[in-house]
């Protein structure tokens, strides 16, 4: 999820050009198309236009198109005549007030619908007038208005943290580029940033390119991708996990992971672990999650006391450190809760800041995976098996 201020001379076409769907073979549909259809796209339009194929209201649902059918959607100007309303359960009602749990805002039935049709990986570009633009109220049959943190709702990981996981299904991957006809090259970067998430008339447009993340099977990479955990984006320690911890997955074991934060790798793992109880520790405060199997602790993976009286020895199968990744930290936490590992358990280490912390680790027979992704320095894991 990245949302970029892109050149001042960039225009629509050009952006739209460089997120490769273009290339994408298959079934294309260009939604709301009226007479301007894009190259190589079906297009989809409530009027029987010239060159329009696909007769279809794009408001009521379900539409004609089967489950992971369509290679590429394109939706340039459609959504800011999106209607301000609730689609009853029948699919075809709108109604301004909901009337039960199942009645969905249209925004997201929309994206439902959308990621229905897409195939796996497949992906889909929005045009839309900023928010903060003229643009965007200039003409009065405008009925909804767009900003860069808009389409985090689409994305399960970040609905999950919020609670929204009830209204809205799909899950995409996105990134959102905004348009702007000044020159924006004359400020710092970081004043520049500023104005483009601030300031009135800067950002012209949106261009939104969102992936259909369908990852199949029940993998452990799999699950991480669905969760949003960096441990198989950032990092790669989700292969080195699997190997290790697979025998166990249909087993009652008991978790401690240290960093839960927004609770990503902890739901990967309640899902990963249909047994298993995950116990969380962070200096923040309580990740949302709402499975009986999961408890948290808000503490300091410094204070040694209190580590030490979390749960009783012998009792841990896996300790996953993933916490402040200070050195020191890493030592105390260890020298705190390795006793609480049973035999045969094993204590995981994550992003290890400098090399020259390896030595203790080795000194006490930990194996070292220097994986080292994307030449990013500290992918490397420390395991330790009792």
């Amino acid at each position: 999820m990245i949302a970029t201020g892109l050149p001042a001379t960039m225009d629509v076409k050009r952006a739209l050009d460089s997120n490769g769907s273009q290339a994408t073979e298959g079934l294309k549909l260009d939604f709301g198309c009226g007479r301007n259809i894009r190259d190589k796209f079906e297009g989809v339009d409530r009027l029987p236009l010239p060159g329009v194929k696909h007769v279809v209201d794009l408001w009521r649902f379900p539409w004609p198109w089967e489950d992971s059918s369509v290679s590429a959607i394109h939706c340039q100007h459609l959504l800011e005549f999106m209607p301000q309303a609730f689609v009853a359960r029948d699919g075809v009602s709108l109604i301004q007030v909901p009337e039960s749990p199942e009645d969905q805002d249209l925004f997201f039935a929309f994206f439902d619908e959308c990621f229905r049709i897409l195939k796996p990986g497949a992906l889909m570009t929005v045009v839309v007038p900023c928010g903060r633009h003229n643009l965007s109220m200039d003409n009065p049959c405008h009925r909804r208005s767009f900003v860069e943190t808009t389409w985090l709702s689409l994305h399960e990981p970040c609905r999950l943290e919020t609670g929204m996981d009830a209204v809205v299904r799909c899950n995409f991957d996105y990134e959102c580029a905004g348009i702007s006809s000044l020159d924006q090259t004359v400020f710092h970067p970081e004043a520049r940033a500023r104005r483009q998430s601030e300031s009135w008339n800067v950002i012209s447009k949106w261009v939104v390119t969102l992936r259909a993340n369908k990852e199949p099977g029940n993998g452990l990479v799999a699950i991480g991708s669905r969760c949003g955990t960096d441990k198989g984006t950032f990092h790669s320690y989700l292969g080195v996990y699997e190997e290790l911890l697979s025998p166990w997955r249909d087993k009652d074991i008991s978790i401690l992971e240290i960093g839960t934060w927004t609770g990503r790798s902890a739901r990967m793992w309640l899902q990963y672990f249909p047994s298993a109880r995950i116990i969380g520790l962070d200096i923040g405060g309580p990740p949302l999650i709402n499975d009986d199997r999961f408890t948290f602790h808000q503490i300091n993976q410094r204070d040694q006391k209190k580590l030490r009286t979390l749960v009783t020895d012998g009792t841990l199968d896996v300790v996953i450190d993933d916490g402040s990744h200070d050195p020191e930290d890493q030592r105390l936490s260890f020298e705190a809760l390795w006793p609480k590992v049973r035999k045969g358990g094993i204590y995981f280490i994550e992003d290890i800041q400098s090399e020259a912390s390896l030595p203790y680790w080795e000194s006490r027979g930990a194996k070292i995976h220097k994986l080292l992704k994307n030449g990013r320095y500290d992918d490397i894991l420390v395991v330790l098996r009792k």
